[in-house]
């Protein structure tokens, strides 16, 4: 950062200080959801900021957290930050991973989308387009690794210096100010399934996924259609929605986000493309789906790592 964008951020941050209640807790978790977004790895395995409009954005980010440390007065502080890396040791697939991406393709962004997995399950997508479709609440489950587990049903939000409005059971509508922080948690009006990909490459996704092969799906719309065509049997009544996943700030709320498509920014540097299916009434538990698709490989390309 220069010090010129440095000292922006701090003046935008001044302006609005939308930290100053987090706790010890909130602030480490904070630095973490950032952290995760700003480096990349190259192929000889060290950390670099991303050059791009989507990394300064977390960069002010980061410059708006060490203001809020600075305004608190603290002689000293610490975090843990294990999302913060000076190296791809953590990755260790990532050296192999962009060096197998460099030797593929070449792939127009925009134009593909990618299936993360392991080789045993994306060898029979592709030959017979065999996929098992989940449910969201499944990815709740703690058993998964950090970077797929979430509560796709549930979004909070953090509301300062807001306007609250009660409604008593008479009709009466109160309103009067917020003081400090109000938590918001929007909650999905039903369970749904979806079917989760990336849009961009990211060398580190494999070892997120616990992956050692990645399906290129080359004919997006295509393979959408054919996914909806299969899932229609089991789910005759369902809609069915495609579409980049809204990664969204806890700190700056939105109102009535849409909780199918939305995510907690921590993820942004997934890019997620999904595939989602919305009952028209409320369910909540699902089983899996089980679906096939046929033959893939006249526009599916899989990469081995």
């Amino acid at each position: 950062m220069t010090n010129e964008f440095y000292e922006t951020a701090q003046a935008a941050y001044r302006q609005k200080r939308y930290l100053e209640h987090a706790s010890q807790d909130e602030m480490a978790e904070r630095l973490n959801d950032i952290c995760v977004n700003v480096y990349v790895f190259g192929d000889d395995g060290s950390a670099r900021v991303r050059n791009t409009p989507y990394s300064m954005h977390f960069l002010a980010l980061l410059a708006h957290f060490f203001e809020e440390m600075k305004l608190r007065k603290q002689p000293s502080y610490s975090f843990h930050a294990p999302n913060f890396h000076l190296d791809d040791t953590r990755y260790p697939k990532a050296r192999r991973a962009e060096q197998l991406w460099k030797n593929a393709g070449p792939f127009e962004p925009g134009r593909y989308m990618l299936k993360f997995g392991q080789i045993q399950y994306l060898e029979p997508l592709l030959s017979e387009g065999r996929l098992r479709i989940l449910a969201a609440s499944s990815y709740k489950d703690d058993s998964l690794a950090a970077a797929i587990r979430d509560d796709e049903l549930r979004f909070n939000q953090v509301v300062t210096g807001g306007i609250t409005q009660i409604r008593d059971k008479d009709g009466t509508v109160r309103t009067f100010p917020t003081h400090g922080p109000a938590k918001l948690s929007h909650e999905a009006a039903s369970n749904f399934y979806l079917s989760c990909y990336s849009a961009l490459f990211e060398n580190r996704l494999f070892d997120d996924f616990d992956a050692d092969g990645c399906l290129v799906i080359k004919d997006v719309a295509g393979y959408c259609a054919l996914l909806n065509e299969s899932v229609r049997g089991q789910l005759p009544n369902w809609k069915f929605i495609i579409g980049g996943v809204e990664y969204r700030d806890p700190y700056v709320p939105t109102r009535n986000p849409s909780l199918f498509v939305t995510k907690h920014m921590r993820y942004s540097y997934q890019r997620e493309f999904r595939a989602l299916w919305i009952p028209s009434e409320r369910h909540d538990a699902l089983a899996p789906l089980h679906v096939e698709l046929g033959d893939l490989s006249a526009f599916c390309e899989l990469l081995r790592l």
